[in-house]
C-alpha cells in the first residue's frame, strides 16, 4: 500500500517520485507531527508542492507542480505522466492551489 499510495510523489531512501516532499527523516517529527501531516495536509503545504493550476484560452484546465519556466513557456510536473510544456501564449489563467494533493486521508476514509 506504501508503494501504491505514497511512493507515486514521494521517495524514501531515494526510492519513488519527486513530487512531494521526501518522507526520510519524518520519525523526528514525532507522533503528533505526523498525525497533523496526514489528517491535516493543506495546513503546511511547502511552497514547491503546491499544485499550479492552469486554464489555457481555449479553456482547458490543466494541473501539475511547477518544473520550470521561462519567458516562452512553463512546465508542468505531473504525476505518473510526461513533464507538459505549456506555450505562455495559450495561458489565459495561472493559479497555485492552497489545498494539498496528499490523498492518504482521502484514501483512509474511503475504506470500509
Amino acid at each position: 500500500m506504501f508503494t501504491r499510495t505514497c511512493l507515486v510523489c514521494h521517495s524514501v531512501a531515494n526510492e519513488g517520485a519527486k513530487l512531494g516532499p521526501p518522507l526520510d527523516g519524518s520519525a523526528h517529527r514525532g507522533t503528533e507531527g505526523l498525525l497533523r501531516a496526514i489528517v491535516t495536509p493543506s495546513a503546511a503545504v511547502e511552497s514547491g508542492y503546491r499544485l499550479l493550476l492552469v486554464e489555457t484560452v481555449v479553456g482547458e484546465h490543466l494541473d501539475g507542480f511547477l518544473a520550470s519556466q521561462d519567458e516562452h513557456a512553463i512546465v508542468l510536473r505531473r504525476p505518473q505522466r510526461e513533464d507538459l510544456r505549456v506555450e505562455r501564449g495559450s495561458i489565459a489563467s495561472l493559479a497555485f492551489d492552497t489545498v494539498s494533493v496528499m490523498p492518504l486521508f482521502a484514501y483512509l476514509t474511503s475504506l470500509r
